[in-house]
């Protein structure tokens, strides 16, 4: 076992996962990388980390699968002792015409919101333990501007966005200040995702980045990209770690929650900041998420 920090990074196989996994690698984190289905993608993303100098646990588990869930916590225990950052990003959306609620397949919304929220909050209850055994505990949850603003993503993914918010916020209350607890609230991000629009999906890589360009253009002409991989390397050490400088991004909201641990939310502040105000007030946001 090393003496490097530990990490767990649901959802860390590709997109916005493997750039949080590869970021924490290169600030000195060993990082657990779940997945759900994406081995040969896990196995890759753990190789590189490695090669920046991470040991690497590569985790199968459906985070909406509780006894799966304890198990994967208890092989990180086994093979770690004990974690230091937490980035909840395993999350699943759903197809549906864009203005049309009967499209909506309620199957797929339950699921939705079984991987998105509960998923999130059991591997958060399940890591409390292991958080309590490392130094200065940090946990990131991967939220939505959808789940801030409205937009064309399907109701249930933006539903389940708005909660996402909502739990970061109480669970900041109920685990401050010792364990803190903060979400980033991506826009429009270059990446190998599934835009889903008038019920079929259109799978966009990284050598494709104009089809989503065009795609997101349609509904909004004022849309912005980021790449997953700047966007981690800006948001994640900075949320983990005092040591973090934070370059220009866009696309990107940070939502800030802390506790003074009092049962008295007056001691609670919270705040929001939108995409176009991102580099502006990229220092703010820094420094009060890294407040003690």
């Amino acid at each position: 076992m090393t003496t490097r920090k530990k990490a767990l990074v649901t959802g860390g196989a590709t997109g916005i996962g493997r750039s949080a996994v590869l970021a924490l690698a290169k600030a000195g984190y060993d990082v657990a990388i779940n997945y759900g289905s994406s081995a040969k993608a896990a196995k890759a993303t753990a190789l590189e980390a490695e090669q920046l100098g991470a040991q690497t646990l590569c985790l199968q588990c459906d985070v909406s699968d509780e006894a799966g869930v304890r198990q994967m916590m208890k092989t990180i225990e086994e093979k770690f002792g004990h974690l230091d950052a937490l980035i909840n990003n395993a999350g699943t959306t759903s197809k549906w015409k864009v203005k049309d609620l009967e499209s909506l397949d309620l199957d797929e919304w339950d699921r939705t919101f079984a991987v998105n929220v509960r998923g999130l909050f059991q591997v958060t209850r399940a890591a409390v333990p292991l958080h309590k055994k490392g130094t200065a505990p940090s946990i990131v949850n991967t939220a939505s501007i959808v789940g801030i603003r409205p937009g064309p993503q399907p109701l249930p993914y933006a539903a389940s966005k708005a909660a996402v918010v909502n739990m970061t916020k109480t669970l900041a209350w109920n685990l401050g200040p010792e364990i803190r607890v903060n979400a980033v609230a991506p826009g429009w991000m270059e990446g190998a995702v599934p835009f889903f629009s008038s019920g079929t999906a259109a799978r966009v890589t990284w050598n494709r980045p104009r089809t989503l360009t065009a795609k997101v253009r349609s509904h909004s002409a004022r849309s912005r990209l980021s790449r997953s991989l700047t966007f981690h390397l800006a948001v994640v050490p900075a949320l983990l770690t005092s040591a973090s400088r934070w370059p220009k991004a866009s696309s990107i909201c940070f939502i800030i929650w802390r506790t003074a641990g009092s049962s008295d939310t007056s001691h609670c502040s919270s705040r929001v900041w939108a995409p176009s105000a991102c580099a502006s007030t990229a220092s703010a946001c820094a420094a009060l998420a890294l407040e003690a």
